[in-house]
């Protein structure tokens, strides 16, 4: 099915995945610093944007481009 997508799909699957790795490093690091800090407001507050983040995009770099791919699925058999 991969070999099937359009180039900017896999480019969006191949270049987003590497950023929200990166998000899900820093949310780590953030969250074990805000265990450790003895006030870790800022810690916290970092950890709870990176998580926001996250979400948002995963849904830009998976779901929009699966919905491009099944629109134009879509449209070649009709």
């Amino acid at each position: 099915m991969y070999k099937s997508l359009s180039t900017v799909t896999k480019y969006a699957f191949r270049y987003g995945t590497v950023l929200i790795v990166t998000l899900i490093i820093c949310n780590v690091y953030f969250y074990l610093r805000s265990l450790y800090e003895g006030t870790g407001l800022y810690y916290t507050m970092m950890f709870n944007d990176i998580t926001v983040c996250i979400k948002e995009c995963m849904g830009s770099v998976y779901i929009l481009p699966m919905l491009y791919e099944l629109l134009s699925i879509i449209r070649r058999i009709n």
